[in-house]
This record gives C-alpha cells, sequence and structure tokens, in this order.
C-alpha cells in the first residue's frame, strides 16, 4: 500500500503490518519461509519480522485476556 494511500485511508504502516500479519497468521504459523516468498512475493526478513510482529501481538494478547480475567489482582 503506497505512502498516499495510507494518507487517505488514515492507516498507519504499522497498523498496516499488524493487520497484514492477523490476516495471515494461520499462513505464516504453518508454512515455511519459501513457501511464503513464492505465496506473497515477500523477502525472509519481512517474514521473519512479520513471525516476530505475529508472536508479539499473540503475547500481548494472551496478557491482556489475563488481566481481565483477574479483575481483582490476587491470586487464589
Amino acid at each position: 500500500m503506497s505512502s498516499q494511500l495510507r494518507k487517505i485511508l488514515k492507516i498507519s504502516h504499522p497498523q498496516q503490518k499488524i493487520n497484514w500479519v492477523k490476516q495471515h497468521q494461520s499462513d505464516l504459523e504453518t508454512m515455511t519461509i519459501v513457501e511464503l516468498q513464492k505465496k506473497y512475493q515477500i523477502g525472509r526478513h519481512v517474514i521473519r519480522s512479520y513471525r516476530k510482529l505475529l508472536t508479539e501481538l499473540k503475547q500481548n494478547e494472551t496478557h491482556s485476556e489475563l488481566k481481565q480475567t483477574n479483575h481483582s489482582g490476587s491470586f487464589l
């Protein structure tokens, strides 16, 4: 997505990456780097950064879920 289109749609570059990672989560988790390169025509370093971002998003999601289920802040 070009910077002009992102500006029109009011989507930041980091948000664009997050959206892409969420949309392609299954492929990122199950396909090899070579398979991902062929399917999406992106480089190895991009795939690695997307996988790292996916891991971070999943960790943040898990952390948020734990906070929500533990409202009192104490453990039994």
